[in-house]
């Protein structure tokens, strides 16, 4: 594994974490990075926006929620040895949902392109109530 992907993506999720301290971004990312943010629904497995250039994504970061916190559950290099995959998990007040960045370094190490891709989330009026047995 490659220890300038682990800090680039420890990073990235310390930079979603802390939105307002922009500085952080520059960190994780290079100035012509890029974010290719999936969508939701039957959407999940498309890239429904692509943010470029690190004022374009730090600007996007700004409408987070203040109490978001993204923790790296796991990190795997690709076989085609040029891009990681990382397992977040994050945490917003009573709110937790999981997904997965899939990314690329620049020269520097920081995050050439990132893919950001939320699991699905569960609608409630979905979930069959059970009752317990006697």
């Amino acid at each position: 594994m490659s220890e300038r992907a682990s800090q680039a993506i420890h990073a990235w999720a310390q930079a979603l974490s802390q939105p307002m301290d922009v500085e952080r971004f520059g960190a994780a990312m290079g100035p012509n990075g890029q974010v290719r943010r999936h969508g939701w629904g039957t959407r999940i497995d498309s890239v429904v926006e692509i943010l470029d250039g690190l004022e374009t994504i730090t600007a996007w970061a700004q409408g987070a929620n203040r109490h978001s916190v993204f923790v790296i559950e796991s990190l795997q290099a690709e076989d085609d040895g040029t891009h990681f995959r990382a397992r977040y998990r994050v945490e917003i007040l009573n709110f937790l949902n999981r997904g997965w960045w899939r990314f690329s370094l620049d020269e520097l190490g920081r995050i050439a392109v990132l893919w950001h891709r939320a699991d699905a989330l569960q609608d409630p009026a979905m979930r069959v109530a059970t009752v317990p047995e006697d």
